[in-house]
């Protein structure tokens, strides 16, 4: 998404070292070390100690991809 979006380029970047894999296996295409956005989201905030908040997204993520395997 950066490459492709010019206004982009000039913000911070982070980069983010998840102790797991990506739980996202729906994307045909993605790279065995990318995150899917909800995962780097519950990566930063738990860089900011947002713990609870992290794991409300985890719980909907997983829900995501349960609904969508079938």
């Amino acid at each position: 998404m950066v490459n492709h979006s010019p206004y982009l380029h000039d913000l911070p970047k982070v980069s983010l070292t998840p102790n797991a894999p990506s739980i996202y296996k729906l994307r045909r295409n993605q790279k065995d070390t990318g995150l899917c956005t909800a995962e780097c989201a519950i990566e930063l905030l738990k860089l900011h100690q947002q713990t609870t908040k992290a794991k409300q997204i985890v719980d909907a993520l997983q829900s995501f991809i349960q609904q969508n395997l079938h």
